[in-house]
C-alpha cells in the first residue's frame, strides 16, 4: 500500500484457530469464559520504500468484536467506532519489519447448538486496517491486507475467514 509521499508498507495478519476467551493479555477487555471466543493474531507491517519510515496500521473492528494488542491499555469496542493504532518503535529500513500480537474478542461464538462456533456470530464482521505513517501523518486504506479468506486489493480480514467458521 502507498501511503502520502511515495512511502510502500505491507501487512499481514494470521490468526491461530479461535478458543475461548481467559488469560491476561485480554483483561482490559470484558468477555464471558463459556460463550466468547478469543483470537490470537500475529501483525507483521514491512516497510517497502527505499526510504527510512516508521509505518503502522490503524485496527478498526466492524461488528460487534472488541480488539486489544500488546501495546494497547484499552479494549476497542466495534460500538465506538474507533480502534487503536500500530506503529514501528523507530524507523525502519527498506525490508525491516515489526510484529505486534492483535487480540480479538467474538462474543457469543460459542452456544450448546455450535460448540465450535457459531457461523451467525461471526457473518459481515470484519476488522479493518488502515494504514499509518507516524512520519507523515498520513492513513492510506490498507490495498494489498493478506489474511485469512482475503486477497489483494481488500482493506479488511474476515472474521468468518480467520475462524474457519462459516
Amino acid at each position: 500500500m502507498s501511503v502520502s509521499g511515495g512511502y510502500t508498507y505491507q501487512a499481514t495478519l494470521t490468526f491461530q484457530p479461535p478458543q475461548h476467551a481467559s488469560g491476561s493479555a485480554i483483561s482490559q477487555c470484558t468477555y464471558n469464559p463459556t460463550t466468547d471466543a478469543e483470537l490470537v493474531g500475529t501483525l507483521t507491517v514491512t516497510n517497502e520504500t527505499n526510504f527510512s519510515g516508521e509505518p503502522g496500521v490503524s485496527i478498526e473492528p466492524n461488528g460487534s468484536a472488541d480488539v486489544t494488542s500488546t501495546n494497547a491499555d484499552s479494549c476497542d469496542n466495534s460500538g465506538t467506532g474507533y480502534g487503536f493504532n500500530e506503529t514501528a518503535t523507530s524507523p525502519l529500513s527498506q525490508g525491516q519489519s515489526f510484529t505486534n500480537t492483535i487480540y480479538v474478542i467474538i462474543p457469543n461464538f460459542y452456544t450448546p447448538d455450535h460448540p465450535n462456533g457459531d457461523p451467525a456470530s461471526v457473518r459481515n464482521q470484519t476488522i479493518g486496517i488502515f494504514y499509518y505513517d507516524q512520519d507523515t501523518q498520513t492513513t492510506a486504506n490498507g490495498g494489498s491486507i493478506t489474511g485469512p479468506g482475503e486477497g489483494p486489493g481488500t482493506d479488511g480480514i474476515s472474521l468468518a475467514g480467520a475462524t474457519g467458521v462459516s
